[in-house]
């Protein structure tokens, strides 16, 4: 993960007003343990997908998985991401297309 990614999501999360409980969603590069920390210091929920695959395992531990709202969560992110998956491929969303594109070259 660019690690602006992570600082730009994190800036975001700090001037959220209020005193609501916040959730803060993500994919399987958002499982860190810096951004799983930083996140709870900041009384914000992290609904990011674990990442079991890599080394040492994920950030996020049974505290938010055991909970009904995390499976939402991934349900309605999985939507979201089938819909980004469309407009790449299918819709022709050429901006995404060519910023990768250039990465893999």
């Amino acid at each position: 993960m660019e690690p602006w990614s992570a600082n730009a999501a994190l800036d975001m999360l700090e001037q959220i007003p209020g005193a609501k409980p916040v959730t803060a969603g993500g994919d399987k590069e958002y499982d860190t343990a810096d951004f799983v920390a930083e996140c709870r210091h900041l009384r914000v929920t992290p609904h990011v997908a674990q990442n079991v695959g890599r080394r040492g395992g994920s950030a996020i531990d049974a505290r938010t998985t055991r909970h009904a709202s995390y499976a939402i969560s991934q349900e309605k992110r999985k939507r979201i991401e089938e819909c980004f998956g469309w407009l790449k491929t299918i819709a022709l969303m050429r901006k995404a297309r060519d910023r990768q594109a250039r990465r893999l070259a």
